[in-house]
């Protein structure tokens, strides 16, 4: 499509897009100018007269020439088809013209190719959309669509570019949110307004050390070093409480939690797995039995094994419950601060979490006071969740499966009479872009070729003199066309430089192979970094360059 720019002032603010047949006209006027201004530049652009103007595309019901763009609210890029009154040839009936929309699914990594009259509008188009993905109109985020623009605007008026106009879907995302709640936050440990008493604290420690003098002497952050990156200090986390507690535990996900998510999540709806946060905190009269009686359980390890994704993290350093609370909510899209409690005792808690219709759902919290059977019970309820949700799921990705098949086939049938009209001479265009594309290839293919050969050659060591007394192989390679190279390298060189000396001369390993004639021998079997002493390849060699 051809844009020709009509630069007015140096102070333009609004660029004004106007579509004219198979033309662009970009005209840029100040804020105070007038619509009739703009007629009038279109006037020297188009040849048509301000009479014989048709101007679609305004956001104000009625239009006259002596209003400005500042009193119409228009800002920045603006779109405007531009219709001759006349019947001008450039003037086609955009009523009765098929548009054609390539909507990319980025979510889903999908791509549709949608057709429309002009008269459909704006939200035609969102809720087609919507019959083909699983992103509900209300959550549709678009890319693409000219601006501005509004759902009941129809295509002829919104400036799609013909004869393809292309548009990216995503999903809005949605906020972590505690099943059947609209407060993510009521879920989480609300201590704000709790502060803690250090001195009963320090007492419950000091009875549980003298209880336990050897876990009083291990008791610490299992991630003391708060400057790790994510990944490094879950591994720290994982190396300490494996010596702490020994390595019969469930099985912690090494990484980042947007990794976990990744692992947990990203995969085809029926083998999804659970997320499960685990928060420890080593100052907590609980922890040892909590990881005893539960993340050490047998049943417990049996359960989560190639179910559950388990991310595990260290709060007891306030450092680390700000470093936590912010992955929460970069990872999760949590909406505002993560409320974590400051009080040991609270701890150890686990976030039982999946991924349920494109969102995060937190099914279940658990804190340090459960049983062994309590925590089962609430993965296998968070299992009976998830299991629903897969179930709807795949029947309703069945639904739109055979839906988007259904508009697949009437968009080939539909797409195949469009294109009957215009069959030769698309034919005759992608000949020519593909003796283009291929000729380019082949200039790129030359060019790599030579820029590997005069690598190879200028990797290549000095051909090594016979008066210096080392030892010598004389190499003569015989090519396919019946040449022959000749070159002397030293006996102590790896088999490797022979081969960049036939790399220089136009013929890579990956292509030919050399070849001894007696006994027959493929050098590429050989290791390429002994020496060509230790490979026998003295004094003088011929070998034959054979195509693979």
């Amino acid at each position: 499509m051809d844009i020709e720019s009509m630069l007015v002032d140096d102070s333009t603010d609004i660029v004004f897009l106007v579509h004219y047949g198979d033309h662009t006209v970009r005209v840029e006027l100040p804020r105070e100018k007038t619509v009739g201004s703009l007629k009038m530049v279109l006037t020297r652009k188009t040849g048509l007269s301000g009479d014989d103007m048709d101007l679609l595309g305004w956001d104000a019901p009625a239009v006259a020439d002596e209003m400005t763009f500042e009193e119409m609210g228009i800002e920045k890029e603006y779109n405007l088809i531009l219709l001759a009154k006349n019947g001008s040839e450039d003037d086609r009936d955009k009523t009765s013209m098929t548009y054609h929309i390539q909507m990319e699914d980025e979510e889903n990594d999908e791509t549709f190719n949608l057709y429309f009259n002009g008269l459909q509008t704006v939200q035609d188009v969102k809720g087609h959309a919507a019959t083909l993905s699983p992103i509900p109109v209300d959550r549709q985020r678009w890319d693409g669509w000219p601006w501005p623009i509004s759902d009941h605007q129809s295509l002829m008026e919104v400036g799609l570019k013909t004869p393809t106009h292309k548009l990216r879907l995503n999903r809005i995302r949605d906020i972590v949110r505690p099943l059947g709640s609209n407060n993510a936050r009521s879920n989480y440990l609300d201590t704000d307004n709790i502060t803690e008493d250090e001195d009963d604290t320090e007492d419950d420690l000091e009875a549980v050390a003298s209880a336990s003098p050897s876990l009083a002497a291990q008791r610490g952050s299992l991630i003391p070093d708060v400057t790790l990156p994510i990944g490094a200090a879950v591994d720290l986390f994982v190396q300490n409480f494996e010596q702490r507690y020994g390595d019969k535990h469930v099985s912690f996900f090494v990484g980042a939690l947007k990794d976990a998510m990744s692992f947990a999540f990203d995969r085809p709806i029926t083998d999804r797995q659970l997320l499960v946060i685990y928060l420890h905190h080593d100052r907590s009269i609980s922890v040892n039995i909590f990881v005893t009686q539960i993340l050490q359980s047998p049943l417990i390890i049996e359960h989560v094994t190639d179910r559950v994704v388990v991310w595990p993290w260290d709060v007891t350093a306030d450092d680390n419950k700000k470093i936590v609370r912010r992955e929460i909510e970069q990872a999760l899209g949590v909406d505002g601060g993560i409320p974590l409690s400051s009080i040991a005792d609270q701890y150890p808690f686990m976030l039982i979490c999946a991924k349920m219709k494109g969102s995060v759902e937190l099914l279940r919290t658990i804190d340090g006071s459960k049983t062994a059977s309590e925590v089962l019970h609430a993965l296998e309820y968070a299992d009976g969740v998830q299991s629903r949700a897969k179930a709807i799921e795949v029947s309703e990705q069945e639904a739109r499966n055979r839906n988007r098949i259904m508009v697949e086939e009437q968009n080939v049938a539909y797409q195949k009479s469009l294109e009957a009209d215009q069959a030769k001479a698309e034919a005759k265009r992608l000949l020519e872009q593909q003796a283009q594309l291929a000729e380019n290839d082949a200039r790129e293919l030359i060019r790599r070729r030579e820029r590997r050969q005069e690598e190879a050659a200028a990797s290549l060591p000095p051909e090594p003199s016979q008066a210096n007394g080392d030892p010598i192989t004389i190499i003569r390679l015989k090519t396919p066309d019946g040449k022959n190279l000749t070159r002397r390298f030293s006996s102590n060189e790896p088999l490797k430089q022979l081969y960049k000396f036939a790399l220089a001369n136009g013929f890579p390993q990956e292509e030919f192979k050399l070849v001894c004639s007696f006994p027959r021998k493929d050098l590429g079997e050989l290791d390429q970094h002994k020496s060509l002493k230790e490979l026998g390849l003295t004094q003088q060699i011929a070998l034959f360059v054979e195509e693979n």
